[in-house]
């Protein structure tokens, strides 16, 4: 990259920053972060990434794009770079966050370092906390992606959303089907369900 090619490129990625405020502009964002790192915007559509094809990581941002201005997200399942990007695609613009559970065993060595090199190469680490847990998310949320990992359900409280990956095998929980997409569902955790007890 010549530079005077890499001289435009910072600047626009300044504007960016400052345009990701505006009203509208989330949906846009992955794309345009793509394409200025080289990608078109039909390649960044499209590429495989992880465990989740396009249209799911589309629909999962689109979660997180509907949780309040200020909510606070959850990813108790494996601490997927791939899922992290997509649900921190969805907080562009607002004040959600992403608190991802990384086993305290895991949270210093390659696979963390990977993880969040790849949060930084797409601009999206303001959105995203890093959290060594070895259990499950104990405080209040209005989306938690559970992945393949039922543990973490059990602590869900009403009212929250929780994406999962595959079938459902867990029959303590009152959940209503929110939405699905290829292997992910939404489930809601039904209101009027008695809020687990406290640990201890």
């Amino acid at each position: 990259m010549t530079a005077g090619v890499a001289g435009l490129r910072n600047r626009a990625l300044s504007w960016l920053v400052l345009a990701k405020q505006l009203p509208g502009f989330a949906p846009f964002a992955p794309l345009v972060w793509a394409a200025l790192r080289g990608r078109t915007a039909v390649q960044a559509a499209s590429e495989p990434a992880g465990g989740l094809s396009a249209p799911e990581r589309g629909w999962l941002a689109e979660q997180a794009r509907r949780a309040p201005p200020a909510g606070v997200i959850v990813q108790a399942g494996p601490p997927e770079a791939v899922v992290t990007c997509a649900l921190a695609e969805g907080c562009w613009g607002s004040r959600r966050r992403v608190y991802v559970l990384w086993p305290e065993a895991a949270a210093a060595g390659p696979d963390f370092r990977a993880w969040h090199r790849a949060i930084i190469q797409r601009g999206l680490a303001p959105y995203v906390t890093p959290v060594q847990a070895d259990g499950a998310w104990e405080g209040a949320c209005d989306l938690l992606y559970a992945g393949e990992s039922r543990d973490s359900i059990e602590t869900a409280r009403p009212g929250t959303l929780v994406v999962i990956r595959g079938p459902l095998n867990s029959g303590n929980l009152e959940l209503v089907k929110a939405g699905a997409c290829g292997l992910l569902t939404a489930l809601q955790v039904a209101p009027g369900r008695e809020e687990p007890p406290p640990n201890g």
